[in-house]
C-alpha cells in the first residue's frame, strides 16, 4: 500500500538543496509524521473495536509495528484519549503538532479531563517544541487538577513509603544509581544543602524555586497554588510551612496570566530579583525547556541599542539556544505574553565555527546587536500595565 511513497522518500536527495528548501522539507516531513501518527491512532482504535479474540491494539503495535511494550501501551492509551479530543486529533492529522505533543496532552487529559486538556493545550502545542510543551503541560496539570480525593499530606506519606534506591554495574563497568524520591524529599534535600560550604548566597538560577499564592503561605486558602518551578509538582501544605521557616521568601506581583509586573531599576546584568521573576515566568529556556541553572538572561532588544534590563525585555535561554539566537539566525517571537523561538534567515555574517570551542559557548554572549526579534504587529515588547488585574504571589527559593 505504501510502497510508492516509500520509494519516493528513499529517492529524495537533500544534498544540493538550498537552506530554504531543506527547511521546507523538514516541515513537510513533520506534517507527514503527524498524519502518519494520527492514522496509526485510528488504526489502533479500529483494532480495539474488532472484538474477535485477536491481539488488542497495543499487542499489534508491539508485534507488527515492532515497538516496545512500553511505547505500544502509551500509543494505545493516547489513541483512546484522542477520540475525546477533536482539536488535538485535528492538529495531529494536519501535522501542526507532533506525536510527542499529542501524547503530552493525552497524559494531561488522564489527570484532569479530555475536554479541558483539549481546549486548554491544543492551541499552545502548535507554537512550541515538544520539550518546552511537555513542561507547560505539567504546569497546566498542577493548576487545573480537580480537588484531590484525599489529604495531600497523606499522599506525600504514601510517596515517602515508596522511596527506593537501586544500584547496578553496566556492561561498560560503570556504576549506575537510580533514586526514587517524592518531590517533597528531593526539595528539602536541596534546601538543606543549598548553602553548604559557601558564605555568599547562590545565584537564583542555581536555587530551587517554589512559586505559591500568598494565600497558601498565610494558610487562608488551602486550595491555592504551590508548585516547584520546572517540574509542575505540587507542594503539600506541611512542606510549604517547613520551607517558609528555612527559605528566603521574595514577594512578586503577577497579572492574571502569570506575568511578573515589576522588576526594578535598569542594570546591564539582570538583578537577583529579575532572575527570580524570569525563573517564575519562563520556568527555564524558552527555546528547549532546559532548567534555569543552565540558562542565561538574554536582552531581547540589545543593551547596546538602548535595550533596557527590564523583565519585559529579558528572556531565559540556555547556552546553546543563546548561541543560536546570536549566531544562527534563530528569532524570538512573542505570543500570548510568552517568548518562543523560530527559524529565521541565516545571519549575514556567519561566525567562524571552526574557531569556536565548546567552552566559549558557555560564556555570556556579547553580540546582542545581531539579535533578531519579532513581535506580532511589529511593535516593541509591551510593558505590563499597572492597571492589569493583579494577584499577589511569592517565590520561595
Amino acid at each position: 500500500m505504501f510502497a510508492p511513497s516509500i520509494r519516493q522518500l528513499s529517492g529524495m536527495v537533500p544534498s544540493g538543496m538550498s537552506r530554504h528548501e531543506l527547511v521546507d522539507l523538514v516541515e513537510g516531513l513533520r506534517r507527514l509524521q503527524g498524519a502518519t501518527a494520527a492514522t496509526e491512532a485510528r488504526v489502533v482504535m479500529a483494532i480495539e473495536s474488532l472484538d474477535d479474540g485477536g491481539l488488542d491494539g497495543s499487542g499489534v503495535l508491539r508485534v507488527a509495528g515492532r515497538k516496545s511494550g512500553r511505547v505500544a501501551a502509551r500509543i494505545s492509551a493516547a489513541a483512546e484519549m484522542l477520540v475525546e479530543m477533536p482539536l488535538t486529533a485535528a492538529a495531529l492529522e494536519s501535522g501542526d503538532i507532533t506525536w510527542s505533543h499529542a501524547a503530552a496532552i493525552a497524559t494531561a487529559a488522564e489527570k484532569v479531563s479530555p475536554a479541558l486538556a483539549d481546549a486548554g493545550l491544543a492551541g499552545r502545542a502548535a507554537r512550541c517544541p515538544a520539550d518546552v510543551f511537555s513542561k507547560d503541560c505539567r504546569e497546566w496539570v498542577a493548576r487545573n487538577l480537580p480537588d484531590p480525593p484525599d489529604d495531600p499530606d497523606e499522599s506525600a506519606d504514601r510517596q515517602r513509603a515508596d522511596r527506593s534506591i537501586t544500584d547496578w554495574t553496566g556492561r561498560d563497568g560503570m556504576s549506575n544509581i537510580h533514586i526514587k524520591l517524592p518531590p517533597a524529599d528531593a526539595l528539602m534535600g536541596m534546601v538543606r544543602s543549598g548553602g553548604a560550604g559557601s558564605a555568599s548566597p547562590r545565584h537564583p538560577k542555581h536555587q530551587l524555586t517554589v512559586i505559591a499564592d500568598i494565600t497558601r503561605l498565610r494558610l487562608d486558602n488551602p486550595a491555592g497554588m504551590a508548585q516547584i518551578i520546572g517540574s509542575g509538582a505540587s507542594v503539600p501544605q506541611s512542606l510549604l510551612e517547613r520551607l517558609a521557616c528555612n527559605s528566603t521568601i521574595t514577594a512578586m506581583l503577577f497579572d492574571g496570566p502569570g506575568r511578573p509586573l515589576f522588576v526594578g531599576r535598569s542594570h546591564r546584568s539582570a538583578t537577583t530579583a529579575q532572575w527570580l521573576a524570569l525563573i517564575a515566568r519562563d520556568g527555564g529556556c524558552v527555546g528547549c525547556g532546559a532548567d534555569p541553572n543552565r540558562c542565561e538572561a538574554h536582552h531581547v532588544q540589545p543593551w547596546q541599542v538602548n535595550g533596557a534590563t527590564d523583565i519585559t525585555n529579558l528572556v531565559l535561554l540556555c547556552s546553546r539556544c543563546h548561541h543560536d539566537v546570536h549566531d544562527r539566525g534563530v528569532e524570538l517571537v512573542s505570543s500570548d505574553g510568552r517568548w518562543q523561538t523560530r527559524l529565521g534567515p541565516p545571519p549575514a555574517h556567519p561566525p567562524d565555527l571552526r574557531r569556536r570551542s565548546s567552552t566559549s559557548r558557555s560564556r555570556p554572549a556579547t553580540r546582542e546587536p545581531f539579535t533578531r526579534t519579532t513581535v506580532p504587529g511589529g511593535s516593541p515588547p509591551v510593558r505590563a500595565s499597572s492597571s492589569a488585574m493583579a494577584s499577589p504571589m511569592s517565590a520561595v527559593s
